[in-house]
């Protein structure tokens, strides 16, 4: 019954689709001139706006630093000492540090002076102290970010993003990226400053975020920034990745090839539309009232503890987060929106046995009136479900066969001693039946009726 009701709700949905129903979806209106643009939550990682080409190739610049600096984290101590090298300390363009020949600075500090001041030379010095040398670091590079973040449409020729024709990277593969930097503590503690006073060596600087949103003393000031990376190449024109939190809810800005460096303002646009018009909410909480979702398991085992039907509540949801429209959020809340749910399962019917992990389909959250998904997720079986027959069924009860190598000699009087029991009851039953047959004739003649005759006999 619950296929069935499922199928209906499944049928309705797309009914009505054709009907013409749509989600009244948020959209943002405000002008984006940069090349490409992205929106996201930085928890759920839901894109809440894009340019339409997330999947075109672009340069980096030095937002290239993020993968950088991620992978001198994960494969460095942060109080290492690194020795600058001749080829570090000369590589002046753009952007730099000012590093020495010989000069002694430990990571930490310098992926500070990398990330905030953006400088080329502590990219290169990062990248002989992780990969020995700039060539086989940039191999990690491309090695990390394909097959570990499956960023396959990116490729890195260089530590620090300065301009290459094969220096490319997607929109959607930066989100890839940032996401995933994003949830790293150092990381964020270390790109969400807005200045720092380099430790003594012969540099002895204040390294300044070029970050403006961290900047307190600057227009473009933004009290919710909380880092991460800003990039500017004469070819890639003028780029950044901003992150913001405000009331809990995360926000990540992607913005490249911005060529009249409206960057600033309209980060803070796309942040301040995000968080007036979206909330990320745990669905445990969103779907506290929505009735579980049942699942039946054909030919249970007899003792089964609920007949094979597995229910799934929102409290294995727990801890789960999507992003949705504010006005969604607190229609679900309030109760005046109706969430629906829809089981396609992986086969027709389930039948035992299934093993705990089995995947036996999939579950999808609807708005009822709109017909829009909300949520969709695979259905695990919580528990082993036995057969009918099986160890786990008490209504037949099977004996675990003997095979002869398990009967030794000094067993054998015994079987055959219990061999007599079942043979016994066996005689007797017989006897029993023939007994019960000859009682049954005896007593059938003996109550038969005698002849009644319609005259008098004389």
């Amino acid at each position: 019954m619950k296929r069935i009701t499922s199928i209906c709700l499944v049928f309705f949905a797309v009914l009505m689709l054709f009907m013409g129903t749509a989600s009244a979806t948020v959209e943002y209106t405000g002008e984006v001139t940069p090349n490409a643009v992205m929106l996201l939550d930085a928890d759920t990682g839901q894109v809440l706006y894009s340019t339409d080409n997330a999947d075109i190739q672009i340069r980096p610049a030095s937002t290239t630093k993020i993968l950088t600096c991620i992978l001198a984290i994960e494969n460095c101590d942060m109080d290492e000492v690194v020795t600058i090298s001749s080829k570090a300390a000369g590589s002046r363009t753009g952007s730099y540090l000012g590093l020495s020949t010989g000069e002694e600075i430990c990571m930490k500090d310098l992926l500070i002076g990398m990330m905030l001041k953006s400088g080329n030379d502590a990219a290169i010095a990062v990248a002989e102290h992780v990969g020995d040398t700039v060539e086989d670091f940039v191999i990690m590079m491309n090695d990390f970010a394909a097959n570990e973040l499956d960023m396959t449409s990116s490729n890195f020729v260089n530590p620090n993003g300065l301009d290459n024709d094969e220096h490319v990277v997607t929109l959607n593969d930066m989100k890839k990226l940032v996401l995933y930097a994003f949830q790293n503590e150092t990381f964020m503690d270390i790109v969400g400053r807005e200045s720092y006073d380099m430790p003594e060596t012969n540099m002895n600087d204040t390294v300044k975020n070029t970050n403006h949103l961290l900047q307190k003393d600057s227009e473009d000031y933004y009290s919710y920034a909380t880092g991460i990376k800003t990039g500017d190449t004469k070819m890639a024109s003028k780029c950044l990745v901003a992150s913001a939190t405000k009331d809990g809810m995360n926000l990540i800005c992607l913005i490249f090839g911005d060529d009249n460096d409206d960057r600033w303002d309209l980060a803070k646009n796309l942040f301040n539309w995000g968080f007036d018009n979206f909330e990320t909410v745990d669905l445990a909480v969103l779907f506290a009232t929505t009735d579980p979702v049942q699942v039946q398991v054909e030919n249970c085992a007899a003792d089964d503890e609920s007949g094979g039907l597995l229910e799934f509540d929102a409290s294995g949801l727990a801890g789960t987060y999507v992003t949705l429209e504010k006005t969604l959020v607190e229609g679900i809340l309030d109760g005046t929106v109706a969430i629906e749910s829809s089981v396609e399962l992986s086969k027709e019917t389930i039948e035992a046995p299934i093993t705990q992990g089995y995947k036996l389909g999939t579950v999808t959250y609807t708005n009822a009136e709109t017909g829009e998904d909300i949520y969709s997720k695979d259905l695990i079986a919580p528990r082993d479900v036995y057969e009918t027959g099986s160890e786990g069924d008490t209504a037949v009860t099977t004996m675990t066969p003997v095979t002869p190598i398990d009967v030794g000699k000094n067993e054998g009087s015994y079987a055959w001693f219990l061999l007599i029991i079942p043979g016994g009851l066996i005689v007797f039953l017989v006897i029993r039946l023939l007994t019960a047959n000859r009682k049954k004739r005896s007593r059938r003649f003996k109550h038969r009726k005698k002849p009644h005759y319609s005259y008098r006999i004389k």
